[in-house]
C-alpha cells in the first residue's frame, strides 16, 4: 500500500508541474489589452506606405487588424507586414499552435483584384497558409488553424503571422484580422507513464488480495 501511495504522490506532483509548465506562452494573444503589448509589427520593404494597423472589435472580440498591400498598382509582387513575438521553446517537446480567427474582408464594396494571404510560422517553419484565392467582392472569408510543432533546438523562436497582398488598397477596401493566437506545451509524457504505473500496480495488488 505504501508503494502505491508513494507512486500516487509522485504522479500528482508531476501532474502539478506539467500543468504549470503547460501555461500559455503567447503574451496578449487575444489582444484584449487593446494594443500590441507583447507583439511587434514589421512592414515589408515593398509594402503600402499608408498601411494601417490597430486593434478593433471583430466577431465580438478585440482583434488585430491590418490593411496590407504593395506600393505598386497591378503587380504580382506581394507585400504587407509581419506580426511577431518571441516564444521560448524546448527541443523535443511538442507544442500546440493555434489561431482561433483569421479573416480577410472587403468592407468597402469595391472590387479588388487580390484579397491576399495570411501565413502562420514558428521558428522559421511554415505551419499554415490562408489564401482567399484572388478577387474578393464585398464579403468576409474566415479561417482557423490548430497544429503541433516540435522544435529541434532549445531557445527563443519567432512566432510570425505574415499578411500580404499583391495590389494596393483602394479606400482601403481590403483588411485582414487575426485573434486568439496561442502556443501551449503539450503535457509531459512522464505523466502518462506514471498513470500507467499506478494502474499496473493497482491491478497487481487487487489480483493478489
Amino acid at each position: 500500500m505504501k508503494l502505491i501511495e508513494c507512486v500516487l504522490a509522485t504522479v500528482a506532483a508531476v501532474c502539478i508541474c506539467a500543468s504549470a509548465s503547460s501555461a500559455e506562452l503567447v503574451t496578449n494573444g487575444d489582444f484584449e489589452t487593446g494594443d500590441l503589448t507583447g507583439w511587434e509589427f514589421t512592414p515589408d520593404p515593398l509594402s503600402e506606405t499608408k498601411m494601417f494597423t490597430n486593434i478593433l472589435p471583430f466577431m465580438e472580440s478585440q482583434a488585430f487588424r491590418v490593411n496590407p498591400g504593395t506600393r505598386f498598382a497591378f503587380t504580382d509582387r506581394e507585400a504587407g507586414g509581419i506580426l511577431s513575438q518571441s516564444i521560448p521553446l524546448v527541443a523535443g517537446r511538442s507544442y500546440q499552435v493555434s489561431v482561433g480567427v483569421m479573416a480577410i474582408q472587403n468592407f468597402g464594396g469595391i472590387n479588388n483584384s487580390d484579397g491576399g494571404t495570411i501565413t502562420v510560422s514558428l521558428g522559421g517553419t511554415l505551419l499554415h497558409t490562408f489564401d482567399v484565392g484572388g478577387i474578393l467582392w464585398n464579403q468576409t472569408l474566415t479561417d482557423t488553424f490548430s497544429g503541433n510543432f516540435e522544435p529541434l533546438i532549445t531557445g527563443d523562436a519567432m512566432l510570425e503571422l505574415h499578411f500580404t497582398r499583391s495590389a494596393r488598397n483602394t479606400g482601403p477596401a481590403i483588411v485582414h484580422f487575426v485573434d486568439d493566437i496561442s502556443v501551449v506545451p503539450e503535457p509531459a509524457t512522464v505523466v502518462l507513464w506514471g498513470l500507467f504505473t499506478v494502474s499496473a500496480l493497482s491491478r497487481r495488488m487487487n489480483s493478489g488480495s
